[in-house]
């Protein structure tokens, strides 16, 4: 049954490509692709058996542009994320691995969307990409980055980079911190059979880097790992009931 859930996430993506494709030539399209990618979440995680649930939207101002900064455990925590925010109509973007940019088709999609590569090990390039990010969340984006920089391994927080915060030093905008749990189990790092059972996304109070100054990551760190801690003690128990 997992394996039949892998193939019906593969067909459903190749269907939404398959719609949004032709429209690649006409103009900006990049709303169109964002509108489509809440969906594409939505139904994505409804495939991989997440029942996912969801706390903190009512603290949110969707007019209102974020950066938002979370843990990274599974591939199935873009999915969680654009079905979450997908509720108040915003307009979020992802920073990708540039390699992910060469990958055919999937690669314009993303270009059109506005999403914004970076080099992972590279700091001068990872700047880089930094300041194309400050370019690109206007107007009513956000931007999402995971400053783990890649999915955890053992189930535990690993050490944040810095490039987030500095991005919301510069741009000025709030933080919004956020936890995941249970895409892990959903969607493991190295087996692909999926595993239907709950997932959970906490938005915690944002952030604002004015307010917060010098002491920025560290807060926001600690509201990240203290929340992790109540929300993984939940979610463990509710996949060894499971189980």
């Amino acid at each position: 049954m997992s394996y039949l859930r892998c193939i019906g996430i593969v067909i459903v993506a190749f269907c939404y490509v398959a719609v949004g494709f032709p429209l690649l030539p006409f103009g900006k399209t990049g709303d169109y692709y964002r509108w489509v990618a809440g969906r594409f979440g939505r139904d994505l995680l409804k495939i991989a058996g997440g029942k996912a649930t969801v706390s903190g939207l009512e603290q949110l101002d969707p007019a209102k542009s974020y950066i938002f900064i979370g843990n990274h455990q599974s591939y199935a925590d873009i999915f969680i994320i654009l079905a979450s925010l997908d509720k108040l109509h915003m307009k979020v973007l992802f920073m990708l691995k540039r390699e992910l940019f060469n990958i055919p088709l999937f690669g314009m999609v993303a270009r059109q969307m506005g999403l914004v590569p970076v080099e992972r090990g590279e700091s001068r390039q990872a700047l880089k990409a930094m300041m194309d990010a400050m370019k690109t969340i206007k107007d009513g984006r956000s931007l999402v980055i995971f400053p783990e920089g890649t999915r955890t391994k053992d189930g535990n927080l690993q050490p944040f980079k810095r490039g987030a915060f500095l991005l919301a030093e510069r741009t000025g905008l709030e933080i919004v911190p956020f936890v995941i749990t249970g895409t892990a189990q959903v969607m493991p790092r190295k087996n692909l059979p999926l595993t239907p059972g709950a997932c959970n996304i906490t938005f915690l109070k944002p952030v604002s880097p004015a307010e917060v100054g010098k002491e920025l990551s560290n807060v926001v760190e600690q509201m990240i790992t203290e929340q992790y801690a109540l929300d993984k003690a939940i979610m463990d128990e509710k996949w060894a009931t499971k189980a």
